[in-house]
This record gives structure tokens, C-alpha cells and sequence, in this order.
């Protein structure tokens, strides 16, 4: 059998064309796997944030408590010692003194409060953030997927118009263009991609 550059040249297309089809679908199923794990590393990172804000609160409201124990303890006191001091402890002076104090006390809880409203706060903005980003994530994990697809098709069907074009140019003069290509070495290399695809993906 002699040496055929023609029937070569097809052959070299179509190979070309199926590895090129195989390495865009690889890739993109890599690339899709990632992003996949991805969403779900972002799904975590949202419920521990929405954990944390939890906490969060739960730790203010009980630092809040135990500031106000501190309050009473620190009223109890002082009134103890106004008593002692043998002046009435019912006079506008002392009393002002308690109510200060207890004012005072009041206003640290709050400010505990509100400090740990801020930082649930921050986490629940944090959590919304990764549930955004996990969404995102999965959307890009579904169209990579779809475009390692469309690229491996585009890619095959070029080898196949190429190949189409070799297989036109052994039978007939090689000065004509792509546009004389007959139908049927067209439909018969699509045929030919068609059962590439479904041999290498059976998924396709």
C-alpha cells in the first residue's frame, strides 16, 4: 500500500479532533469538581458564621447579666456604707449617689449589648456573603460543565469539516474551494463525530 498523504491528513484531523474534544471535557469536569467543592467549603463557612453570631449574642446578653449582679452587689454596698456613715441614707445627696451608680450600670450593659449585636452582626453579614458565594460556585460548577460540552463539540466538528475537506480534495480537482464540498462527505464525518462522542462519553 502506497503512501497516502490525503487519507493521512484525515486521519491525523479526526485523531486531533477526539483528543482535542477529550482534554475539553477532562478540564472541564475538573473545573466543575472544583467549583463544587467550592460551594460546599462556602456552605460550611456560612453555618459556622451563623453559629458565631449566635454565640455572639448569647455571650453579650450574659455579660449583660452579670454586669447587672455587679450593679446590685456594688448598690448594696455602697448603701451599707452610707448606713455606717450615721447620715441618713435617705438624704438627696446619697440618694443621687445610688442613682448615678446605678445608671452607670445600666449603661455598661447596654454598651456590652450593643458591642455584641455588632459582631452578631458581622457574622450574619459573613454567612450571607458565603451563601452568595456558594451559589455562585454552583452556578459556575454547572456551566463548566455545559462548556466543556459545547467546546468539545465545536472542536470535533471542526476536525470533521477539515477532514471532510481532505476527503473532498482526493477525489476532485484541489484547486476547489470549501464551498464545493458535497453533502455527502459531510454528513457522513458528522455521522462519524456523532459515534466519536457517544463512544468516548457514552453520557453525551
Amino acid at each position: 500500500m502506497g503512501f497516502d498523504p490525503a487519507s493521512l491528513a484525515i486521519e491525523a484531523s479526526l485523531g486531533s479532533a477526539a483528543m482535542g474534544a477529550v482534554g475539553q471535557i477532562q478540564q472541564s469536569r475538573a473545573q466543575s469538581a472544583a467549583a463544587g467543592y467550592n460551594a460546599r467549603v462556602a456552605d460550611i463557612n456560612a453555618k459556622t458564621e451563623l453559629q458565631n453570631a449566635g454565640f455572639a449574642g448569647a455571650e453579650g446578653e450574659s455579660r449583660a447579666g452579670m454586669e447587672g449582679l455587679k450593679t446590685r452587689a456594688q448598690a448594696g454596698a455602697l448603701l451599707t456604707k452610707q448606713g455606717a456613715s450615721g447620715i441618713d441614707v435617705n438624704s438627696k445627696s446619697f440618694g443621687d449617689v445610688r442613682t448615678s451608680q446605678a445608671e452607670i450600670g445600666k449603661l455598661n450593659a447596654l454598651q456590652i449589648r450593643s458591642n455584641a449585636a455588632r459582631q452578631a452582626y458581622g457574622f450574619q453579614t459573613g454567612a450571607t456573603s458565603q451563601e452568595n458565594q456558594a451559589t455562585l460556585d454552583r452556578a459556575q460548577a454547572k456551566y463548566d460543565t455545559t462548556a466543556g460540552y459545547v467546546n468539545a463539540g465545536t472542536t470535533v466538528l471542526g476536525g470533521l469539516a477539515q477532514a471532510a475537506l481532505y476527503s473532498h480534495m482526493m477525489g476532485s480537482d484541489p484547486t476547489n474551494n470549501l464551498t464545493n464540498i458535497n453533502n455527502e462527505d459531510t454528513q457522513s464525518y458528522s455521522g462519524v463525530g456523532a459515534d466519536m462522542m457517544k463512544q468516548l462519553y457514552p453520557g453525551y
